[in-house]
């Protein structure tokens, strides 16, 4: 589904003074004008673009979060902690009568009731051992279990499987993360859970999910590609790792999550919101252009190629956040204006998209979707 907001020019992000927003960090919030988004600044002591490295929100009020722990014994137990603790046990051994595998092998376990409907269910992770090197479970797979059912999820495609099991409330759901590792990426598989039944999300599996931990109705989704350039020498094949930061937030007026997707603006319009004409100051002579565009939360992105020599394809792209007023990386820290390799996405789920109303100079507004 695709869905507009609009970027104004408030008070606190005046287009031509944006010092203030370079010496304090600020972060992005969503609120609602006229039927749209409206991207506003507030101020905190806090990154603008948390969650990359500090790791994903994991919900203090889970039941039951082990890791291949043992059962505690202690007799000051309540009688909620020993239901808890039975419950623990029944999910355990019905996943070693399924799967065959021993106690030990259970891994990562997380008990909840994640769909507040009343009764409990769990997640685990079953596998030989903790790659300590790549901080995943090898020969892993991962299992649901509820009263009535008790399945294997078929999700393991790399390395193994991340060593924790990872939740991330966004509105009134808890997703439930768990993470496939490869050599140099991950992928997020992310799950929400519904009476005995669980889904897939539809950002499930494309990148690295990390919820904000400053805005529960924000998080992000790292994507990773092979995009720095095509190399001719080797025929016409994409070559060069790149990861790239996509952002994604709650919209309380419809419970749906949407992404900050971009608009297409011009140079007039960048040079309207920034103060300097960034497309001529920094873009080489004789570079192409591919595109320009804004995003709902206030970020400008420039994409250009650059040919070598022998025909290769070298691709650039610069971010700058009026926001912050500065150039940031792909993670949204700040940075320098040297150029950042590969391809910015207008969109990483262009049915999640939804793009900004983008107002440019001469009273003129920019459409995107």
């Amino acid at each position: 589904m695709k869905r507009k907001i609009r970027i104004v020019t408030a008070v606190t992000i005046a287009v031509m003074s944006l010092t203030a927003c370079t010496n304090e960090n600020a972060n992005v919030i969503s609120t609602k004008d006229d039927n749209n988004t409206v991207a506003q600044i507030e101020n905190t002591e806090t990154e603008l673009y948390s969650g990359i490295d500090t790791g994903v929100n994991t919900d203090t009020d889970d039941k039951t979060n082990t890791q291949n722990n043992a059962d505690n014994n202690d007799s000051d137990y309540t009688s909620a902690d020993k239901d808890l603790t039975a419950k623990e046990d029944e999910f355990k051994e019905k996943i070693i009568a399924q799967s065959g595998c021993k106690k030990d092998d259970i891994k990562s376990f997380m008990l909840d009731d994640f769909d507040d409907d009343g009764s409990y269910e769990a997640f685990a992770i079953v596998g030989d051992g903790i790659d300590e090197d790549f901080n995943c479970i090898y020969n892993s797979e991962s299992w649901f279990v509820s009263d009535s059912k008790c399945t294997k999820l078929d999700i393991a495609y790399g390395m193994g499987l991340g060593r924790e099991i990872r939740t991330m409330t966004i509105g009134d759901i808890k997703y439930v993360i768990i993470d496939d590792y490869f050599v140099s990426e991950s992928y997020s598989f992310v799950f929400c859970v519904s009476g005995d039944s669980i889904s897939e999300t539809e950002f499930s599996h494309i990148g690295t999910v990390w919820a904000d931990d400053n805005n529960s109705d924000t998080f992000s989704i790292i994507d990773n590609s092979y995009d720095m350039m095509i190399d001719n020498s080797i025929g016409d094949l994409p070559i060069g790792h790149t990861w790239k930061k996509y952002y994604f937030f709650y919209s309380q007026e419809d419970n749906k999550i949407y992404e900050y997707a971009g608009t297409s603006i011009d140079a007039k319009t960048v040079e309207y919101w920034v103060g300097r004409d960034l497309i001529k100051e920094l873009v080489p002579a004789g570079d192409t252009i591919n595109n320009v565009f804004m995003r709902g939360n206030g970020l400008i992105v420039i994409n250009y190629e650059h040919e070598e020599d022998d025909g290769s394809i070298c691709y650039y792209h610069y971010i700058y956040s009026t926001l912050l007023g500065s150039f940031v990386d792909d993670y949204g820290k700040n940075t320098n204006e040297e150029p950042l390799p590969g391809i910015c996405l207008i969109c990483l789920c262009p049915n999640m998209a939804s793009y900004p109303e983008v107002p440019g100079p001469n009273d003129q507004v920019w459409y995107g979707g």
